[in-house]
């Protein structure tokens, strides 16, 4: 292409696997440690429930998701 631009990659077939955090960072997040702005947690989540296969998502928040912020979808999630 005489513009520079690449094509797109092709999408992966079906939803991508959802990843097991460590122990030691859901205990960091759990502290606090992690997570300084609720929106950045918010849109992890969200991609967590694209990735999952979700085709409905109901969010709720309070406090600007500083008290709750609630992520219930109907992916497929984690099997153990």
């Amino acid at each position: 292409m005489a513009s520079g631009r690449h094509s797109p990659s092709p999408e992966p077939p079906g939803p991508r696997p959802i990843r097991r955090l460590h122990e030691s960072l859901i205990n960091r997040i759990a502290a606090g440690e992690i997570i300084h702005r609720p929106a950045s947690a918010l849109k992890e989540l969200l991609e967590n429930s694209l990735d999952a296969g979700s085709t409905s998502i109901q969010v709720t928040v309070k406090d600007g998701g500083m008290k709750l912020l609630q992520i219930q979808d109907n992916g497929c999630g984690i099997h153990v």
